[in-house]
């Protein structure tokens, strides 16, 4: 990775020489929608989210980038994705109940490269920005990534050898097929120059991916039936960040 990021920033400071075009940083930061696939229809999966501004994912990102002529933009960086990975498991169409499944938190870095188009409007200060392009993303590091919990209610008056369940028993993994993934982004964006070319940035983002990153294998378990499927995450989300570019030189 790190060799990756050298690269990327070596080309951008390059072109800055050669060109009379500025180059800026942009720190951002934001929350994040996830969005899962259930392989099987009875069993859903939600994030457990109590509050959107506090329980919910958040990102951070530091992005580098380089004003070509013609409007276009080239940027960069690096992005840490926090995922709380709280999820509440709906029985659908059991009457036996549900059960919950929370993880342990992780995460995930990025290394986005993006090309924007920046849009003049009719107030002096202020342009629209479309983006697309492509990111790499791993996982953080975790000593621990694996867990399974278990929610079993007995009969009292069932012999202690062969116990009876009297509700739901959910059994549930979380594990990480891959630890690497290439990933679509893309978005729109409004950019309002506030003062001295400070210019403060609001978008909304999304990503897509196409191979499992991460996958929660649920069993429920009643007392005269069974079902079994995945959650999968594939790196589709939805987030919206806002920050600060930064102008850090520019040739006249």
């Amino acid at each position: 990775m790190g060799k990756i990021l050298g690269i990327l920033f070596g080309l951008l400071i390059i072109t800055n020489v050669y060109a009379q075009n500025s180059f800026y940083l942009n720190p951002n930061i934001g929350i994040v929608w996830n969005s899962y696939n259930n392989s099987n229809p009875n069993i859903t999966g939600n994030e457990d989210v109590a509050n959107i501004f506090w329980d919910n994912d958040w990102l951070l990102n530091f992005l580098f980038g380089y004003n070509f002529k013609y409007n276009l933009t080239l940027e960069s960086g690096i992005e840490y994705h926090n995922a709380v990975n709280r999820y509440h498991l709906n029985y659908k169409d059991f009457s036996d109940g549900g059960g919950s499944f929370v993880s342990l938190g992780e995460g995930f870095f990025s290394i986005p490269v993006n090309i924007k188009y920046n849009i003049n409007t009719k107030i002096k200060r202020l342009k629209i920005v479309p983006y697309i392009g492509i990111s790499l993303s791993t996982h953080k590091i975790n000593s621990n990534p694996y867990v399974v919990i278990h929610n079993i209610d007995y009969d009292e008056n069932s012999m202690t050898n062969n116990p009876i369940p009297v509700d739901t028993t959910s059994i549930a993994t979380a594990y990480r097929p891959n630890k690497t993934n290439l990933l679509i982004n893309g978005g729109l964006g409004l950019e309002y120059v506030l003062f001295k070319n400070i210019t403060f940035t609001l978008y909304g983002n999304f990503t897509a991916g196409f191979v499992d990153m991460n996958k929660l294998s649920v069993e429920v378990l009643f007392k005269d039936k069974s079902e079994y499927g995945d959650i999968i995450y594939r790196g589709n989300k939805f987030y919206l960040t806002g920050g600060i570019k930064i102008p850090i030189c520019k040739r006249e």
